[in-house]
């Protein structure tokens, strides 16, 4: 008897509509060999039977940039990770959209291959926290959004919160509570922002480029450094630079 292990499942949508990936969107490779992992509706990607230890998923093709994802496979139990797929220069309306373009670097030098985070504040304003506090360790929140969670839910989130800001998953939301896949890192106060996320890598010139339907405010996170920028969008092109702030000159 064949026994079937669940391993990874990847909940991948479309980066800039937010809807399910379609089956058979883009191509798989696992550790550098083609892979045809299972399908579910919803934009499941399942992937059974890994050894356990790191794997490497790469997202390729179609209307969409390569993505790259890192799997850590436990002993026991599986992995389950929410992925956004980037517009390629092939996607419709691609020249139309606002982007970012933001170069990261520390000691003047560019910064490969580093994990950021970037929300756009416009998107689901009416997101908040709707308790007192959210206590760091908790996995659950009470949170006011307008309309339901229909077609929110799952999917990773900024909290902004100044120095406390952060990145979470959320796995459903029922009566107006959420379920959090991970621990609160930091406790948050009532009326803190929850605004939808997604995960970029810097190339070798230490750069990422995202993608929005229109000029609005938008947060990038560099959880590394646990330092929270935010920049005013125009329409067309919006290059910036993030690393460090230079000192001030000391008063004489």
């Amino acid at each position: 008897m064949i026994r079937v292990r669940l391993s990874a499942a990847l909940a991948v949508r479309d980066g800039f509509t937010g809807k399910p990936m379609a089956q058979n969107a883009v191509g798989c490779i696992l550790d550098g060999q083609v892979c045809h992992p299972g399908y579910r509706p919803g934009g499941y990607l399942i992937f059974t039977n890994l050894a356990p230890g790191p794997h490497t998923v790469v997202l390729r093709g179609g209307r969409y940039r390569d993505e790259k994802i890192l799997l850590e496979i436990p002993e026991t139990g599986h992995v389950e990770r929410n992925v956004t797929l980037k517009p390629a220069p092939n996607y419709p309306l691609y020249c139309q959209m606002t982007q970012l373009s933001a170069t990261l670097t520390e000691r003047g030098k560019p910064v490969a291959d580093r994990t950021l985070w970037v929300a756009a504040k416009a998107a689901m304003a009416d997101l908040k926290l709707a308790q007192d506090t959210a206590e760091a360790g908790s996995q659950e929140a009470k949170l006011y959004f307008r309309g339901g969670p229909e077609g929110r839910f799952p999917g990773n989130y900024l909290i902004v919160d100044g120095k406390n800001s952060e990145v979470v998953a959320i796995s459903g939301a029922e009566g107006g509570h959420a379920t959090l896949d991970t621990p609160l890192q930091y406790s948050h106060k009532r009326g803190a922002a929850f605004y939808p996320a997604q995960e970029y890598h810097t190339d070798e010139k230490g750069q990422i480029l995202a993608f929005f339907r229109e000029p609005v405010p938008a947060y990038i996170l560099d959880p590394d450094k646990a330092n929270l920028t935010e920049w005013k969008l125009d329409k067309g092109i919006n290059q910036v630079e993030l690393g460090p702030k230079p000192k001030e000159k000391e008063k004489e």
